[in-house]
């Protein structure tokens, strides 16, 4: 394998695709490429948005989006691109944001997912199987978890409090579609076709988008 590495190609790369680095099959060589262009770029290169639009109402002050797939839940289904696949290709650019300023309520579900693919890397690079990585990924989707408002919510910053208990489960029962479906499509994108976690991914395990993490401190 050729492990060369070429400025110029990269630079070349980045005007077609405005660094998009989650485009990584063009990078073939063993140190992680993110970081040094993350390094060359940081100032002048924004964190990326979604740019789904939200068709039904707000809960709290967080978007709640149509999304594809089976997990059932209350989410409308649709069949195009969703926020889930937005928050998964712009990962690897990403999270190496401390700081990042919502434009709109999807943002912030936009955070949210981010944060949670964070959480299921950390849980598969511990799977030895495809199925050990599903089990401990929907055994940690489902368990009982922070919304906006509770105390041990990392990121209620950048969130309003449910107005009442119905609001806060319609949330609830709202992100925890959102973990499963997450969970489900990175089970097929961050395991190679052994069921191994795949180095591509696992090399962002230690990064923490805005520095945080959806397990709290320390995590």
């Amino acid at each position: 394998m050729n492990h060369s590495f070429s400025l110029n190609r990269v630079f070349q790369k980045e005007l077609v695709q405005r660094i998009r680095l989650t485009d990584a099959v063009f990078l073939n060589f063993d140190f992680n490429p993110y970081f040094l262009l993350f390094r060359i770029n940081k100032f002048r290169m924004p964190a990326y948005h979604t740019t789904q639009v939200q068709q039904i109402p707000s809960v709290g002050n967080m978007g709640v989006l149509a999304l594809r797939g089976n997990t059932k839940g209350p989410a409308p289904q649709i069949q195009e691109e969703d926020i889930i696949d937005e928050a998964i290709k712009y990962f690897k650019a990403n999270v190496f944001f401390k700081s990042f300023s919502p434009e709109n309520d999807a943002d912030r579900l936009f955070i949210y997912v981010t944060l949670w693919i964070q959480e299921c890397l950390k849980v598969l690079q511990k799977a030895q199987s495809r199925d050990d990585g599903w089990k401990s990924l929907y055994s940690k989707s489902v368990q009982d978890f922070a919304i906006p408002g509770d105390s041990s919510f990392p990121i209620n910053a950048y969130f309003h409090k449910p107005r009442s208990s119905q609001e806060a489960q319609k949330m609830k029962d709202y992100l925890k579609q959102v973990r499963l479906e997450t969970a489900t499509r990175m089970l097929d994108i961050a395991l190679d076709a052994n069921g191994k976690p795949s180095k591509w991914w696992m090399c962002f395990t230690k990064r923490k988008f805005l520095g945080l993490s959806l397990s709290g401190p320390g995590y």
